[in-house]
């Protein structure tokens, strides 16, 4: 069993230190070098602990087995045990430590929810309006709209001046009241259909001329409502207002 545990550890520690190294030198995810170089030096440092304690339990155990000397034996058992417990030890915060290493998927969203905070601390915001992962955020002294989706980890800005046209639509119809800025209704639905309501920002930007805030589901909140409605309010406002001092 001691053999099958050291050769198991070896190839566990290689595995480890092998799959760290991939992500510290993995361009994409540079700006984690540091603290990747932090999970690799705690990995290190407990399976060399963990290799180094398996040797000495193996060792002893061999001693145990061909020794003839009772006395011997009384004396090695002990080491033994210690040996064997401190392995397990070792080995349970090497395990723990490799688990704690984060994937290169959870690396990319932390580093892209960095960027996007370092983004928006660039602006002082006075109004969100948030349902789910969805939300906007109004600056109006500086005059920028924010759409962030929590969940994809994005966020785009819209200059004011830059809205041109908002409207809400349900599987693709207008179903907003141009002068109360109300939806005017979601139709019936039989059974389980998906209803599909979409926030639709168009803007001047040559670069992106429309930004959308879907919700799907097959039976709408009202809190979704509230978000489109309210939303579609404010950004009416704003138009209306771009419009007043052209």
């Amino acid at each position: 069993m001691g053999i099958f545990l050291l050769i198991l550890t070896i190839i566990l520690f290689l595995v480890s230190i092998n799959k760290i190294n991939k992500k510290i030198y993995n361009k994409n995810i540079r700006q984690y070098k540091e603290k990747l170089k932090t999970y690799r030096r705690k990995l290190i440092i407990f399976g060399i602990l963990s290799i180094i304690f398996i040797c000495l339990f193996n060792v002893v155990l061999n001693i145990n087995d061909n020794s003839e000397n009772t006395d011997k034996i009384n004396i090695t058992l002990p080491f033994i045990y210690i040996s064997l417990l401190a392995y397990m030890i070792a080995m349970f915060s090497f395990i723990v430590h490799w688990i704690l290493v984060p994937s290169k998927e959870k690396i990319k969203r932390e580093i892209e929810q960095t960027k996007i905070n370092q983004e928006l601390e660039k602006y002082n915001f006075d109004k969100k309006i948030k349902y789910n992962s969805n939300i906007i955020c109004f600056d109006n002294r500086n005059r920028v709209l924010a759409i962030i989706n929590t969940y994809k980890n994005t966020c785009e800005l819209i200059r004011y001046e830059e809205i041109i046209n908002c409207g809400i639509y349900e599987n693709g119809k207008d179903i907003t009241n141009k002068q109360t800025g109300a939806i005017i209704g979601i139709g019936s639905r039989k059974g389980k259909e998906l209803i599909d309501l979409k926030l639709k920002i168009t803007t001047n930007n040559s670069n992106k001329k429309i930004y959308t805030i879907s919700i799907k589901d097959s039976e709408i909140e009202k809190e979704a409502i509230e978000f489109l409605n309210e939303s579609y309010v404010n950004i009416m406002k704003i138009m209306n207002n771009v419009r007043k001092y052209d």
